[in-house]
């Protein structure tokens, strides 16, 4: 989860703006298919699990965290 409230406020705000989820994930500059394969390859329990909301907005913090996009 984002340590820091007001991020995720922006990025709620980034989804309103951008009109939808996946081109808010897109404004970051995240790769997003190389995230989703990497958060699927370590999340694995006997079966593909649904990316959530909660688990893309870890991989973003991740991404913050290691420099802007």
């Amino acid at each position: 989860m984002l340590a820091d409230p007001e991020r995720r406020k922006l990025f709620k705000a980034g989804i309103n703006l951008h009109g939808s989820w996946n081109e808010a994930v897109k404004a970051t500059g995240i790769d997003y298919d190389e995230h989703v394969r990497k958060w699927m390859a370590s999340h694995r329990r006997g079966g593909e699990q649904e990316l959530t909301r909660e688990a893309l907005l870890d991989l973003i913090e991740e991404r913050w965290r290691s420099g802007p996009p």
